[in-house]
C-alpha cells in the first residue's frame, strides 16, 4: 500500500492531467482507509496553479472539471470519515484561499445527500444531531461554521438556502429532524444577517395551498423569529 500511496500522491500533484484525474478519483474511493494522507494529497493538489480550463470559466458559474473532481473526493472523505476530516478543513477554511472553494463545494454536495430511505434524516443533518449530544461539541461547532460560510458565500448561498428549505419540509414528517434543525438554525442566527435569512426562509416555506408548513411555523416560534 505505501507504494500505491506514493504513486497516487505523485499523480495527484503531477503535471499530467489524465493521471491527476485518475488519482483524485482513486482518492475519493480509497481515501477513507488512509484519510490523513489522502487529505494532505488533495490539499496539495488544490494549491497547484489553476489549469487553463479554470481560467476560461473564471467569470462563469460553471465549476471546472478538476475542481469538481477534487470536491467530489473531499465530499466522499467527509461523509466516510467524519469528524477528523471536518476538523482539518474547518481549520483551513478561514485562511487557505485555495482550499476554501473546494471545501465549501464538497460540504454543500454532502448536505444535498440523502440515504434513500424515507425514514432517515439527511446524513449531514443526522451528523449534526449526533454531534450535538456528544461530550465534545467540536463537530457540531465545525458543522455550524461550514453552514455559516455557505450562507455568506455569494456563489453557494442560493443552493444552501435550498437545502435548508428541503430540511424544513422534511421536518414536517420527522420530529427528530425538526429538533436537530432547530438547534442548527439556532447556531446560525447569532448574526443579524443570518437571522434575517433564516426568518425569510421560514416565512416562505409553504405547502401546495400557499400556507406556511407546520414545521416552518413551529421553528419560527421556537427561534423567536415571529
Amino acid at each position: 500500500m505505501p507504494a500505491v500511496s506514493r504513486i497516487l500522491h505523485d499523480w495527484c500533484i503531477g503535471d499530467v492531467q489524465s493521471r491527476r484525474w485518475t488519482a483524485i478519483r482513486a482518492y475519493g474511493l480509497l481515501g477513507p482507509v488512509h484519510h490523513k494522507e489522502t487529505l494532505a494529497a488533495l490539499v496539495e493538489a488544490m494549491h497547484r496553479p489553476a489549469p487553463a480550463e479554470a481560467e476560461t470559466v473564471a467569470g462563469n458559474e460553471e465549476v471546472p472539471e478538476e475542481s469538481r473532481q477534487l470536491a467530489d473526493a473531499l465530499e466522499l472523505l467527509l461523509l466516510a470519515v467524519g469528524d477528523p476530516v471536518l476538523a482539518a478543513l474547518t481549520e483551513l477554511l478561514p485562511t487557505d484561499r485555495a482550499v476554501r472553494p473546494h471545501a465549501l463545494l464538497a460540504f454543500l454536495q454532502a448536505c444535498k445527500q440523502t440515504k434513500g430511505d424515507e425514514s432517515d434524516r439527511p446524513p449531514v443533518l443526522d451528523w449534526y444531531a449526533r454531534a450535538g449530544t456528544a461530550e465534545d461539541p467540536s463537530a457540531a461547532r465545525h458543522l455550524a461554521v461550514f453552514w455559516d460560510a455557505l450562507l455568506t458565500d455569494r456563489t453557494h448561498n442560493p443552493q444552501a438556502l435550498g437545502v435548508l428549505r428541503g430540511w424544513v419540509r422534511w421536518a414536517d414528517v420527522d420530529p427528530e429532524t425538526e429538533s436537530a434543525l432547530a438547534s442548527l438554525l439556532g447556531d446560525l442566527i447569532t448574526t443579524p444577517t443570518n437571522r434575517r435569512r433564516v426568518s425569510h426562509l421560514l416565512e416562505n416555506v409553504r405547502d401546495s395551498r400557499g400556507a406556511r408548513t407546520p414545521a416552518a411555523v413551529r421553528l419560527s416560534k421556537r427561534l423567536s423569529l415571529d
